[in-house]
C-alpha cells in the first residue's frame, strides 16, 4: 500500500448541512471513498439521505455506483468515461440541457482532487466543493526484483511510485 483513505470531518453544524443538502440538485462522487465519508458524515450529524431527499446524484464508475447502492441510493447519472473530468464535461451539458440558471451542485470530493471539476461546472450552475476524506501517503519501499510489470489502483499510486522507478 502506498496510501490510505482517511475520513475529514465537515465542520458545520447539522442545521448548516441540512440548509446546504435541502437545496441542492445534484450531488457529485467521483469515488467510493467520498460515497462512504458522506453518509459518515451525515450519520455524525445525526442525519440520513433523507436530508437530500431532493437531489441527483452523479457518479463515476461501477465502484461508485456500487457504494450509493449499499446505501439504498441509486446513481441518477453514471458518466460514461471513466474520470472526475469526463463527470464534470458531461454533467455540464446534462445541466444545460436542464435549461436552468438556479441549479445547484455539490461535489463531494477528496482534499486534494485529481480535476478541478469547479473549472467547468462553475459557469453552469451554483457549484460547491465539500471535502470529506484524503489520500495519506504511507511510507513504502520498492523492490523491482523478479517482477515484469506493475499494477497501478489509483492515480495517486502513479503520482507516488513513478518518480522512484527513475531513481533505481
Amino acid at each position: 500500500p502506498v496510501g490510505q483513505i482517511e475520513q475529514l470531518r465537515w465542520n458545520a453544524s447539522s442545521e448548516e448541512v441540512r440548509a446546504i443538502l435541502e437545496g441542492t440538485d445534484w450531488l457529485v462522487f467521483t469515488s467510493k471513498h467520498g460515497v462512504h465519508a458522506f453518509v459518515h458524515c451525515l450519520t455524525e450529524k445525526y442525519l440520513d439521505i433523507r436530508s437530500a431527499a431532493g437531489a441527483k446524484f452523479a457518479v463515476v464508475g461501477t465502484k461508485t455506483r456500487e457504494a450509493l447502492f449499499s446505501y439504498g441510493i441509486r446513481a441518477d447519472y453514471v458518466a460514461k468515461g471513466q474520470s472526475g473530468e469526463s463527470l464534470a464535461r458531461e454533467l455540464h451539458d446534462t445541466i444545460l440541457r436542464e435549461d436552468s440558471k438556479s441549479i445547484r451542485c455539490v461535489y463531494i470530493s477528496a482534499e486534494q482532487p485529481a480535476f478541478d471539476m469547479g473549472e467547468v461546472l462553475s459557469s453552469v450552475c451554483d457549484y460547491r466543493q465539500i471535502a470529506l476524506y484524503k489520500n495519506r501517503e504511507l511510507s513504502f519501499t520498492i523492490c523491482v526484483e523478479n517482477y515484469d510489470g506493475i499494477f497501478f489502483t489509483s492515480a495517486s499510486a502513479v503520482r507516488r511510485v513513478c518518480p522512484r522507478l527513475s531513481d533505481l
